[in-house]
């Protein structure tokens, strides 16, 4: 099969580099950009399933050939970035953002990055704006399917071509259908893992079986509905739309049917404009290197303010050309660098990586820039309780009278029912002296009827735990927490709900309210120096609690850590909030302590 240049496709390029480029430095209009990467896939699924048949088809079939293809395409614009990013992040950003650092520059290297974020993704994980190598997950994803698809198309080769195209078919179905499905209980796994993604490049190579379409007025029709689908995922889509699942087919049928219909139509035209032909042509360096930009801007190695977006927007642009310029466009020409050359070049760009990594770990994450105060203020990250480990739940456990149980009780028996807001406050409480009882799900407030995609057995989890807390022969008070901010009224409504249950059975009350929280990473935004003062947060439990029964006590965070309309980051020099809503153990004593004056504890003092 023929496979000439089409200039429309590397304008395709540009709309989705575009996209995620401006998502990440933070274009509120560009809500879902990240979808960007899910055309990458269409086009890279096209593309290389052509060459493919191209090549079988023909009797040139190579595996060499192919993988050389891969290694000049891919690999020396990756081994200068690696190299610059690694160096780089020991001056601009803090040690605990470095300590993986390593380990994602080497698994970036070998192309098993996806798999590496899905192992240390989790509610807990640092967040993505410290990790400067995240986006070449996409690679991983991409140079795994490479591993797989050239045997596939060799296989099928020799059959009838609706065979293949069945079989292609059916894989594709198969792998949508497990995205689909594991996409609500397994939403990491399904981001990151080829499996759950391989359908995507699979739709791109399902088109390579489609005969062109000869009608000008249904190829616009086409054209204009997929990029009309692509621009409703680009502006439409948000952090919060549950992805990828059967939303990520919106992009993805947007992007085949521009690949398919585009030719000829007001669409191929748009797309190839030369402006979108030229950023085209360097999106791959430009999606390399405008990640690392962002993670150092976030992290503190420049603070562009309110002109961010534009300042990340064109530093991407010239490293991108200029990694495109120098870097990729020699090495993909034979004649420049041949193929000995070629290993050599990438094989010693393997070891500097390999070099930087270990200087980085050498040097502790940190090559000089922080001082100790600094430094102090960036390990308070980890002013967390040990609890997280054997106690805190990661998923609704069935199991009333085996919750985890801590503290030696001297001064009486106490239960928290939280979300992960309740950790902290667990440990102070066992190290004054009490016994605690730790039933806290990740994500799950103590509401009652709440529940969400994200924790679907959350609702019953909740009401087997008012079960066996309203039996005859709980003890002490029940200490009810959550993280608030990310609740509606609904929830907070179930939150009431189940603190009135319990003071109906007789149960001591006592309702956590709010931590008071600056949005911002506490100890990094202290480590960089910076004001740890910020405004008091609005009062949002005031109509909420005209429901609460009156024996239940409340306890408001803001009334301890704040004075009047100010409230600080620091608590007797420690972060207040371990990240930018948890409170940290320090905190976590300070609130504790108050437990006492609001219930009959205080007897026992």
């Amino acid at each position: 099969m023929a496979l000439s240049y089409r200039a429309d496709i590397d304008g395709l390029r540009a709309v989705a580099v575009l996209a995620v480029l401006l998502f990440h430095a933070g274009v509120p209009l560009v809500s879902g950009g990240y979808v960007g990467v899910d055309v990458f896939f269409v086009i890279s699924g096209y593309l290389i399933t052509a060459i493919l048949r191209r090549e079988a088809e023909s009797g040139r079939w190579s595996i060499a050939r192919f993988y050389e293809r891969r290694i000049r395409r891919i690999l020396p614009a990756l081994i200068v970035m690696s190299i610059a990013t690694v160096l780089l992040s020991g001056v601009f950003l803090l040690p605990s953002m470095n300590r993986d650092v390593p380990k994602q520059a080497l698994s970036a290297l070998g192309f098993v990055a996806n798999i590496h974020f899905w192992l240390s993704s989790g509610y807990f994980a640092p967040a993505a704006e410290t990790k400067p190598f995240l986006h070449t997950w996409s690679l991983g994803v991409e140079e795994q399917f490479y591993i797989f698809m050239p045997l596939v198309v060799l296989a099928v080769s020799r059959l009838a071509r609706g065979a293949q195209l069945a079989l292609l078919a059916g894989l594709a179905l198969l792998s949508f259908g497990l995205c689909v499905a594991l996409t609500p209980r397994y939403p990491e796994a399904s981001f990151y893992l080829l499996p759950m993604r391989a359908w995507e490049l699979l739709a791109g190579s399902l088109l390579t079986y489609l005969p062109a379409q000869s009608g000008r007025a249904l190829n616009e029709a086409l054209a204009s509905a997929g990029l009309a689908l692509l621009g409703f995922a680009i502006f439409a889509f948000d952090a919060g739309t549950p992805f990828p699942g059967w939303h990520a087919a919106l992009p993805v049928v947007g992007a085949a049917l521009l690949i398919h219909a585009a030719p000829g139509t007001f669409a191929g035209r748009l797309l190839s404009t030369p402006l979108m032909v030229g950023v085209g042509l360097i999106s791959y360096s430009l999606y390399l290197w405008h990640w690392p930009i962002v993670v150092f801007a976030r992290g503190g190695a420049f603070d562009p303010g309110p002109a961010g977006p534009v300042v990340v927007l064109c530093l991407s642009l010239l490293l991108g050309y200029l990694s495109w310029r120098f870097i990729e466009q020699p090495f993909r020409n034979r004649q420049v660098v041949p193929t000995r050359k070629l290993l050599a070049a990438t094989a010693a760009g393997a070891i500097a990586v390999f070099a930087a990594t270990s200087v980085l770990r050498a040097a502790h994450g940190n090559f000089g820039r922080f001082d100790a105060q600094a430094l102090a203020y960036d390990r308070a990250r980890f002013d967390i309780s040990p609890l997280r480990l054997d106690c805190h739940l990661s998923a609704g456990i069935d199991r009333p009278g085996g919750y985890c149980k801590v503290g030696e009780g001297t001064k009486g028996e106490v239960t928290v029912w939280a979300d992960s807001h309740g950790v902290e406050l667990s440990s102070a409480l066992a190290a004054l002296g009490y016994g605690v009882t730790v039933i806290t799900y990740s994500g799950c407030p103590p509401a009652l009827g709440y529940a969400r995609a994200e924790r679907p057995d959350c609702q019953e989890h909740n009401d087997s735990v008012l079960a066996a807390l309203g039996a005859p022969d709980g003890q002490g008070p029940v200490i009810l927490a959550a993280f608030y901010p990310v609740l509606d009224g609904k929830a907070v409504a179930g939150i009431v709900a189940a603190a009135n249950a319990l003071a109906e059975a007789g149960r001591e009350v006592v309702l956590v309210g709010p931590m008071p929280s600056p949005e911002v990473d506490v100890p990094t935004h202290l480590a960089f120096g910076r004001d740890p003062s910020f405004a008091r947060p609005a009062e949002t439990l005031s109509a909420a609690l005209a429901g609460l029964d009156p024996r239940v006590r409340v306890i408001r965070p803001a009334d301890i850590f704040c004075r009047d309309a100010a409230c600080s980051m620091l608590v007797d020099g420690a972060p207040l909030l371990f990240d930018d809503n948890h409170p940290s153990l320090a905190a976590a004593r300070l609130i504790a302590a108050r437990l006492p004056s609001a219930t009959g504890l205080a007897a026992q003092q």
